[in-house]
């Protein structure tokens, strides 16, 4: 008999611990496929190394931060069943990943409709950015990027414009709403892909007739890649843009004589000496010694800091000295204590990580600038630049 209350206590404490000592989940869906695999690693072991160094010094209070990771195959359809999936089986918090405009799109749906933080730093999609709910993006708009594009082409002597883009990707509204539909060019040509092999020979052969032009390449590395995979030389005579979540370091492009490929970039020009970056490579290398340093893993690395921010500031610790305790709290109380508080079935928690970052003003991520969110701007509003592609 006197052994029961010890009894009740340890199965109270059993239940409890399934959700007061489990981890803090976050969701990760990209496309692990093809010239995408390589990438999409990247990133998530740039998320994982910022984990594990919060996870080696205790965890968010006490809460170890896990990734669960699927594979969208860049399709729609299936990132937004992935990310709902997520939510449902695996209580994620928030939700990373989205390299290509439809997925990142289905992805926010999902997010927006199950109100769970969908933080964006892969695609900068102009829908995801203003007034949309449990959205937040880690880099400016494409139309942010155009608009800096714009500004330099202004000042170069080609005057024909030759954009080019992937098909039903939503690229010709993002093109009609930018200021290239005002541009002041002599002609403006457009040239736009599929993934058959007949359209991408297409566009290759006519890229390869260009002369004196001044190219665009809008879209994200992944919309670009089923091109750009298939072109090994630029003719030199043209000046070639691309925004910056192209990544075009990672093509294997080359040009003539000069150089003349250009990317607009979004994350300061001394990134790599700041204080960050150290940090992301010796995480790295603390993750697995054989893991390289890359930009896209540094912007993986970032999104996990800028959660884990917002993290620390709504996640309460479970102490409790004397199990006794337990019985002696009203279980509201206990609860609320415990993060054991659920609105709908849910936990409060992605709730409360949206609406704690939305009003982190001066975020200090390391970068030697301080940037933040608010009701209004939804993004980190990084200082945008273009510099000329100087391959390694």
């Amino acid at each position: 008999m006197s052994r029961f209350p010890y009894l009740l206590i340890g199965c109270l404490l059993s239940l409890l611990s399934s959700s007061v000592f489990s981890s803090i989940n976050i969701g990760l869906v990209a496309s692990f496929d093809g010239g995408q695999q390589a990438r999409s690693f990247d990133y998530q072991y740039g998320i994982q190394a910022f984990f594990n160094r919060i996870n080696l010094d205790g965890g968010i209070k006490g809460k170890a931060l896990a990734l669960e990771v699927l594979n969208d195959h860049a399709n729609g359809e299936l990132a937004a069943s992935n990310a709902q999936r997520l939510i449902i089986r695996k209580n994620v918090v928030a939700l990373l990943g989205g390299d290509q405009l439809q997925t990142a799109e289905a992805i926010q749906r999902v997010a927006t409709r199950e109100k769970v933080l969908y933080l964006n730093s892969l695609t900068a999609r102009a829908s995801l950015y203003g007034k949309v709910g449990y959205v937040l993006n880690l880099r400016p708009s494409m139309l942010s990027e155009l608009d800096v594009l714009c500004g330099a082409l202004a000042d170069k002597q080609r005057e024909r414009l030759v954009i080019v883009y992937a098909s039903d990707h939503g690229y010709s509204e993002l093109v009609a709403e930018s200021c290239l539909s005002k541009h002041s060019a002599v002609s403006v040509k457009t040239l736009q892909f599929s993934a058959s092999r007949s359209s991408i020979e297409r566009v290759k052969g006519t890229l390869a007739s260009l002369e004196k032009q001044n190219v665009i390449f809008i879209g994200t590395r992944g919309d670009l890649s089923p091109l750009l995979s298939q072109v090994d030389v630029l003719p030199d005579s043209n000046g070639y843009y691309f925004l910056s979540s192209a990544d075009v370091g990672s093509f294997a492009l080359k040009e003539g004589g000069e150089t003349n490929v250009n990317s607009i970039h979004y994350l300061p020009a001394n990134y790599l000496s700041s204080e960050a970056y150290s940090n992301y490579m010796s995480d790295l290398k603390q993750l697995s010694p054989s893991l390289v340093p890359s930009k896209i893993g540094f912007e993986g690395y970032l999104a996990a800091l800028v959660l884990t921010k917002g993290l620390e500031a709504v996640v309460s610790p479970f102490e409790i000295e004397d199990p006794n305790d337990l019985f002696r709290l009203p279980l509201s109380v206990a609860r609320k204590l415990t993060g054991w508080v659920q609105t709908g079935g849910q936990n409060s928690l992605p709730q409360e990580l949206s609406n704690a970052l939305n009003v982190m003003h001066t975020l200090d991520l390391g970068l030697g600038l301080y940037l933040g969110f608010d009701g209004e701007q939804n993004f980190l509003k990084f200082p945008l630049h273009m510099t000329e592609f100087q391959r390694n």
